[in-house]
């Protein structure tokens, strides 16, 4: 499986870029960003179409959060790593529950963002 292209991420108008640090194969090209994404928004009022769009403050909140999502699963993965380490040496803590469910929550988020959804069964 291919992981997600490192971060850490931009943003330039309603794009989500890399950091202008990819080479390209020929030789007389300049370093350049890599386009990770693209948030859409109703940026005119224009209904016309079927889909429904959101707001550009929305919008934008969504880019945020996409542009952090390297930096936060790398959190994650640290916090994890400490909790589980703390979980190891006490394994029965006064808050056995909470502990558990951490570890859970954090290894779900975290496969969530590096395991492949499954195939929706026609």
């Amino acid at each position: 499986m291919a992981g997600h292209t490192p971060g850490p991420w931009q943003q330039s108008g309603q794009l989500i870029l890399t950091e202008a640090n990819h080479d390209y194969p020929n030789p007389k090209a300049s370093p350049a960003p890599k386009i990770i994404g693209e948030v859409h928004w109703d940026y005119d009022g224009d209904r016309g179409g079927k889909e429904h769009r959101i707001k550009w403050p929305e919008a934008e909140a969504n880019q945020r959060l996409m542009i952090a999502a390297p930096d936060l699963l790398a959190a994650l993965h640290e916090c994890l790593t400490i909790v589980q380490d703390e979980y190891d040496e006490d394994p029965e803590p006064d808050d056995l529950t909470s502990w558990k469910r951490a570890i859970d929550a954090a290894r779900a988020a975290i496969a969530k963002a590096t395991e492949p959804s499954p195939v929706p069964s026609a």
